[in-house]
């Protein structure tokens, strides 16, 4: 993965631009001026393990003779865990090219390349479905 969110932002050079910026940016001794040039020192390995679905249901028993005949209540939960050495939010990220992938960025495919895209949220779902 090439972390250009970490290029864009986090470099010397955004304390000149009045940006924020992380404490190892303060102690990288990179110049105050350094521009956010492509650079290999934010390649990062991409691996994962993720827990992307899990779904639960219950039917409830009912006895007698009430007004619900049936009753399942259900919870399905969405990008439950991620597990990453990845020091941007999720290394899954990608924005869509335009043009069937021939949009480039200075150049260079945008494939593999997190820019400051969102990462997956994470839902859960409860259901109730009951049968009058």
């Amino acid at each position: 993965m090439y972390n250009n969110t970490a290029n864009a932002f986090f470099t010397a050079g955004s304390i000149a631009n009045a940006r924020n910026v992380t404490p190892n940016v303060l102690t990288s001794g990179e110049a105050g001026n350094a521009a956010a040039e492509v650079s290999t020192r934010f390649l990062e390995k991409g691996d994962f393990v993720r827990f992307q679905n899990a779904s639960l249901g219950y039917n409830v028993p009912l006895s007698g003779n009430g007004a619900i005949k049936s009753l399942r209540l259900s919870l399905t939960g969405q990008n439950l865990f991620l597990i990453t050495d990845y020091s941007g939010l999720d290394p899954e990220v990608s924005v869509s090219p335009a043009n069937n992938g021939l949009d480039l960025l200075n150049g260079l495919p945008t494939a593999g390349i997190d820019l400051t895209a969102f990462p997956r949220p994470r839902t859960f779902t409860f259901g109730v479905n009951a049968t009058f």
